[in-house]
């Protein structure tokens, strides 16, 4: 997912396919974007971990991969 900052309102639009089909998300994250929509990378991150998910970074890159740890 690459919506430019937009990241955390398309996650919570999705809520029910994140609780029901638990995909493996793969995502852009930048400080820079997330300030412009109002919310923190970290926000962002906690959010996915409230959802069951595990967060991994790409190394050398702004990419994020969140897994689900859980069936909800």
């Amino acid at each position: 997912m690459d919506v430019e900052g937009a990241e955390l309102l398309v996650l919570k639009g999705a809520q029910r396919i994140l609780s029901e089909m638990r995909p493996v998300i793969v995502m852009e994250v930048s400080r820079r974007t997330t300030a412009r929509f109002g919310y923190s990378v970290d926000e962002l991150l906690a959010f996915l971990e409230q959802q069951g998910y595990q967060i991994r970074s790409v190394p050398n890159e702004e990419n994020v991969i969140a897994e689900p740890t859980r069936r909800r």
